[in-house]
């Protein structure tokens, strides 16, 4: 059996730090100009610069000469298998702290994320080129109009996601559309500090040339409305980092209140729970929270921070209390069932209602059941370290869209 110290590796000899610049010729590998290892690490790995859970790693961290421009590259010969709570260190993650946001590295290869409003031309032009793909891969979507009225089109935003080439060529990979609309928040949340605009994120190396884009300055949900990644680029955990990037952007921005997705699949919705629920573990509002105190526990103050909506918050805050329930204990399993029914109950009240006791019983037990069955196999495929790749196309699905994210009302009944 293997100990701990052989799942462990010195940060300062795994890490190596190189200035590159372009091949001799077009298409070959960047050559380094200079190599050297860093002085000392525990401002990112802890006071013993020391790295758990791999065995041969090797982290790359690259910077062309001209910009520093960074490229990072993390490869590595085994890593340990999760035990509980015990599990290998993100190091992408921790190293992503300190360097740029709008990109991520997959596979020794540098993507970037760009973000533009619709009323720029450029990207404009870039959309409306890309709309046969929209009916070609999104099942029920609607291509955006492009030439609709100004004060729609304002409210548009669009995600580019493109490999960066060594040549510093640009090959688009996939895109998102999120649409802003208004937003009532609570009277406690509406204040002046929430009215504070940061000058718009204008990228200006790929779509130059902006007008004046600056979106209406009001408290608005953002509504991500499609979201594609090219079908060469999928099955690859693209999906997962593209929704990661993207939902940083936005709860950043400071009028975004809320941040909700049009009529997901099946799929999206996987790759929306697990990357959620995610987030949340590493935010920490997770440390306080358990069954016996979940009355105590500030509930809608978490809800309003994390910028989901509240059905879909209240779904992670399950997964997470199922992840650590002991179902052996009936008092426990009791209040968990007791938790769920009772959203399961509010989503579908007024068909409820025309069932009798009985029937009403048995129907909440049913639901009650897939929902759980469902949480299990998300955390199953959590626990195998699944990125939810299967998420990446942006599909829609009639059955799983929910009001709360501009679905339709349906007579059947809602998880």
């Amino acid at each position: 059996m293997d100990s701990l110290g052989e799942w462990s590796a010195d940060a300062n000899e795994a890490l190596e730090i190189s200035l590159v610049v372009p091949g001799a010729d077009s298409g070959s590998t960047p050559q380094d100009l200079v190599t050297f290892s860093p002085k000392f690490t525990y401002p990112i790995f802890g006071e013993n610069e020391a790295i758990y859970g791999y065995k041969g790693l090797k982290i790359r961290l690259r910077f062309a000469a001209h910009d520093l421009k960074p490229h990072l590259e993390v490869k590595y010969e085994r890593k340990v298998k999760p035990v509980g709570e015990v599990k290998a260190e993100d190091v992408e993650e921790k190293i992503g702290e300190y360097l740029p946001d709008g990109f991520y590295t997959l596979d020794g290869k540098t993507y970037e994320i760009w973000h533009a409003p619709l009323m720029n031309e450029a990207c404009k032009e870039i959309l409306h080129n890309m709309q046969i793909l929209v009916v070609f891969f999104i099942e029920g979507a609607t291509p955006i109009d492009v030439t609709d009225e100004v004060w729609t089109n304002r409210r548009w935003d669009v995600y580019f996601l493109y490999e960066k080439t060594p040549e510093s060529h640009y090959i688009l990979t996939g895109y998102s559309t999120v649409y802003r609309y208004w937003y009532h928040p609570p009277k406690s949340a509406f204040t002046t500090a929430n009215l504070n605009l940061d000058p718009p994120f204008t990228p200006t190396l790929i779509h130059s040339d902006y007008p004046d884009t600056t979106p209406d300055t009001f408290p608005c949900r953002a509504r991500i409305s499609q979201f594609l990644v090219f079908p060469p680029y999928q099955g690859l955990g693209h999906g997962s980092l593209f929704y990661d990037n993207l939902m940083s952007h936005l709860l950043s921005h400071p009028l975004v209140s809320e941040i909700t997705v049009e009529e997901p699949s099946d799929a999206f919705e996987d790759l929306r729970h697990l990357r959620d629920l995610a987030r949340l573990q590493n935010s920490g509002i997770f440390s306080t929270l358990s069954l016996p105190n979940l009355k105590s526990w500030p509930w809608d103050a978490h809800c309003m921070k994390s910028k989901l909506a509240p059905k879909q918050f209240a779904q992670v805050v399950e997964l997470e209390l199922l992840r650590t329930l002991n179902k052996k204990d009936p008092k426990l399993y009791k209040m968990y069932r007791v938790l769920v029914k009772g959203r399961i109950y509010k989503q579908n009240r007024d068909l409820l209602a025309q069932l009798d006791r009985l029937e009403r019983i048995d129907k909440l037990e049913e639901t009650y059941f897939h929902v759980e069955d469902d949480y299990t196999r998300l955390l199953k495929k959590l626990e195998g370290g699944g990125a939810a790749p299967a998420g990446e196309d942006g599909g829609r699905d009639e059955v799983m869209k929910d009001a709360e994210d501009g679905g339709r009302a349906r007579k059947r009944m809602r998880m």
